[in-house]
C-alpha cells in the first residue's frame, strides 16, 4: 500500500508545477499550489481572485526553501514579477 505523497521543499524548488501562491510575512512562509501551465495560462490574473480550490497545497519557511536549493544553483535572477497590488495591470518595458 502506498502512502499519500508529501511534497518536500527540495521537490518544490526543483519542479515547475508548484506555483508560489501566498506569502505570510509574519511566519516567513511561502505557500505553493500544484498546477499545470495550461491552468495558469487560462487565468486573467494570478492573484486572490484565482480559485485554487481542489489544488494540492504545501507551505515552507523561506529558510527551508533556501536550504533546499541545489548547491550549483545560479544566483538570483529576476525573470518574473509576482505581486497582488490593486492596480489594473502590470506594464513591463525593456
Amino acid at each position: 500500500m502506498h502512502g499519500r505523497y508529501v511534497p518536500t521543499a527540495a521537490g518544490v524548488v526543483r519542479s515547475p508545477e508548484w506555483f508560489a501562491a501566498d506569502y505570510d510575512p509574519r511566519r516567513n512562509t511561502l505557500a505553493f499550489v500544484r498546477t499545470a501551465r495550461e491552468t495558469l495560462a487560462g487565468q486573467p490574473f494570478l492573484d486572490q481572485r484565482w480559485n485554487r480550490d481542489g489544488l494540492e497545497r504545501c507551505e515552507f519557511s523561506l529558510d527551508a526553501l533556501a536550504a533546499a536549493l541545489p548547491e550549483d544553483a545560479p544566483g538570483p535572477k529576476l525573470d518574473f514579477i509576482w505581486h497582488t497590488s490593486f492596480c489594473c495591470s502590470t506594464l513591463i518595458a525593456e
